[in-house]
């Protein structure tokens, strides 16, 4: 590891892969059948959609917190039951979603530049969907899931690598939270974006596309 260099950290979803309709329903399926009450399935779905930037741990959290008359013992054994189904739905999922090869153009031996690909899936997952798409032709073995969150690894891979210049590549806002708490220069892919044009107004961001920032780093 080359402590001088700079660090490009992608996300995945919505980013390299085009993944987020195929996994929208993932966790709304693997709740359905845990749920007590119409309204409670109804209260999650919409608490789901509205927060994309929550981790599923603490979405499922939320899920059990509306279920008002789980014991601890069962709500452990509910949370993990959900999670099981979770990995499950989401891997297949992702490995039928589609790839920007894009992502491929960033595969240089002798560059400046580090690549870490760090997702809200998890390290077997990662693995898996690695071998079906070649992402380690990219990343070789940077590649980093969750638990712990991402807040948590981003942390570890700023400590580790000591970058002298840090991109977030990515499309989700609780990303773009933790790029400003690391004083990273946060990029927002636009190919897969869904509906965030005004939230990067607000934030004074712009959509870019991933050939377009490829041509602007310093190879």
């Amino acid at each position: 590891m080359n402590l001088a260099q700079k660090l490009l950290v992608f996300d995945m979803d919505g980013v390299i892969l085009d993944s987020l309709d195929n996994l929208s329903n993932c966790l709304i399926e693997s709740v359905a059948k845990f749920c007590t009450s119409e309204k409670v399935y109804q209260d999650f779905k919409e608490y789901d959609i509205g927060n994309p930037g929550i981790s599923r741990f603490g979405k499922v959290d939320y899920f059990l917190d509306l279920q008002k008359n789980v014991s601890d013992y069962k709500r452990e054994t509910v949370y993990s039951s959900i999670l099981e189904e979770f990995d499950r739905l989401s891997l297949q999922a992702r490995l039928n979603s589609d790839i920007d090869e894009t992502i491929f153009h960033f595969a240089k031996s002798d560059s400046d530049y580090n690549l870490v690909l760090l997702s809200n899936c998890d390290n077997q997952q990662l693995k898996i969907i690695s071998a079906q798409f070649g992402l380690h032709k990219v990343f070789e073995s940077r590649l980093i899931g969750t638990p712990p969150s991402k807040e948590i690894r981003m942390a570890q891979i700023m400590e580790d690598y000591k970058p002298s210049k840090t991109y977030s590549i990515s499309d989700s806002e609780s990303d773009a939270t933790i790029a400003r708490k690391h004083e990273m220069t946060f990029v927002f892919i636009e190919r897969f974006a869904r509906d965030k044009g005004e939230w990067c107004a607000d934030n004074e961001l712009k959509f870019e596309k991933m050939s377009d920032f490829h041509s602007t780093l310093d190879w």
